[in-house]
């Protein structure tokens, strides 16, 4: 449009190189936006460990799980 409306190339080029750096920061910015709302990959789980406490009587006092 600018070519056609005899703007100097000059500005065009300059307009284009600002214009593709706005696009491009734009889009690395809402990348990382959605990988830091994302939950996927972030947390893992190896093993699951589970322990009792018995009474004296052998009965079942309390239980703990652990991830």
């Amino acid at each position: 449009m600018g070519w056609i409306q005899d703007i100097p190339w000059f500005y065009l080029l300059v307009g284009a190189s600002v214009l593709f750096a706005a696009i491009s920061t734009g889009l690395l910015r809402f990348d990382e936006w959605i990988y830091r709302n994302r939950v996927k990959d972030k947390l893992t789980f190896q093993m699951i460990r589970a322990g009792k406490s018995l009474d004296d009587n052998g009965s079942v006092k309390s239980i703990r799980l652990g991830f």
